[in-house]
């Protein structure tokens, strides 16, 4: 077997037979939730070289680029974007992240441990100030998206200072269709 569609089948993790089939080299995985195990089997499929095709993890030469986890919170529960160290291991070389809309209060450990991050995607959370002021920390952040419309006056300040230092700083709002209320006008 060379190319092995598994989308939308629910599954939580990769089958062991799955990693022998010695001749694989594509799989795909699409519509099956984000149990941490089968990121991590992603993973561990794209470091023997299989190309893998998935909702959240986006790869290029078999280098993981782009982490895209956005309103997680149903599939991870409680621990929502909290991975252990052998799955974060891997997202290391990513240049975009993605955690939008999960209203988180905190940035996971593990994005700051991106060193090549160039876009940042934190809308739709809770962030404190003293979060935002961590993001500082990314030396090749070209971009940040973010709601502003929620912002205090001290994380106004902090974007600020993100501006002066070259990060495009943009409004991102989820492309997902909303009811208006008489709040809203």
């Amino acid at each position: 077997i060379r190319e092995l569609d598994l989308s939308y089948n629910r599954i939580t993790t990769v089958p062991q037979w799955i990693f022998d089939l010695p001749e694989l080299e594509e799989i795909t995985f699409p519509g099956n939730g984000y149990s941490q195990s089968l990121v991590y089997d992603m993973l561990r499929l794209n470091a023997k070289g299989v190309t893998v095709h998935s909702t959240g993890l986006k790869f290029a030469d078999h280098r993981l680029i782009e982490v895209r986890f956005t309103y997680v919170g149903s599939y991870l529960g409680a621990h929502l974007l909290d991975f252990p160290e052998e799955v974060t291991k891997y997202f290391s070389t990513a240049e975009v992240v993605n955690i939008s809309h999960n209203g988180l209060r905190k940035i996971p450990s593990w994005v700051l441990q991106v060193k090549n991050l160039k876009e940042l995607v934190i809308a739709g959370n809770n962030l404190t100030v003293s979060e935002l002021r961590k993001i500082k920390s990314f030396k090749h952040l070209k971009s940040l998206k973010i709601s502003r419309a929620s912002l205090t006056h001290e994380q106004e300040l902090v974007i600020d200072e993100l501006q002066s230092k070259g990060v495009v700083v943009s409004n991102y709002e989820p492309r997902y269709f909303w009811w208006a209320t008489d709040n809203d006008f």
